[in-house]
């Protein structure tokens, strides 16, 4: 028994992984908004933290540490490598399953498409966001906003985002589930709507409505 209990606790499987993402994720967004300051943007703080992170703890917990920074969309291609070989050397099936989906995170997240959109050439997003306004009536989004836009799975969402509802869960067929919240952008009043479901580690996020 002992034995058995052992090997349970070194190759979880895809539920006990999921968890430990979910609750790394929740602990790195509180300690972010916490330490943020007038001289440090919450993103900063997030790297820095998951920084001090990557270079503690096992195998596992490095994997773990590599899929929850991948989806809040921080760029941690540097600890791939090291991640791949504790995933294949000291993790089961479930812990290279993680690396892999977060790999192809990052992947998607810091491809040439994404580096495009990362650029930040505020000149031609804000001529873009004027154009649109005539046609449409709305206010253009905040930076952190646009950006989010076009990367919907980080799992903070970002900073200045704040809870405006409870909880609240739909069914997906069968005993498939989706939980949602509401969430508004302090700086320019954007409503989203972040999703998660319990077959993927990584959450969602879509506009519900966008500032007029």
């Amino acid at each position: 028994m002992p034995g058995a209990q052992r090997i349970a606790q070194t190759t979880p499987d895809a539920g006990d992984l999921r968890r430990e993402v979910r609750a790394l994720t929740h602990r790195a967004h509180r300690m972010a908004l916490a330490q943020v300051c007038a001289t440090e943007a919450y993103e900063d703080r997030l790297a820095a933290l998951f920084d001090a992170w990557m270079t503690t703890g096992d195998g596992r917990q490095r994997v773990v540490c590599f899929a929850t920074a991948a989806q809040f969309g921080l760029d941690v291609r540097r600890y791939a490598e090291s991640c791949r070989q504790a995933a294949t050397c000291d993790g089961g099936e479930a812990v290279r399953m993680l690396y892999l989906a977060a790999a192809r995170r990052l992947r998607s997240r810091w491809g040439e498409a994404a580096r495009r959109l990362e650029i930040g050439d505020a000149t031609v997003a804000a001529a873009a966001r004027v154009r649109a306004m005539p046609a449409t009536g709305e206010s253009p989004l905040c930076t952190h906003c646009e950006r989010l836009r076009h990367d919907s799975r980080r799992a903070g969402g970002h900073g200045a985002l704040r809870p405006a509802g409870d909880l609240q869960w739909r069914s997906l067929g069968g005993s498939a589930m989706c939980e949602t919240r509401a969430h508004q952008c302090m700086l320019c009043r954007t409503d989203w709507m972040r999703h998660r479901t319990g077959a993927d580690p990584f959450v969602g996020w879509t506009i519900s409505r966008r500032p007029r």
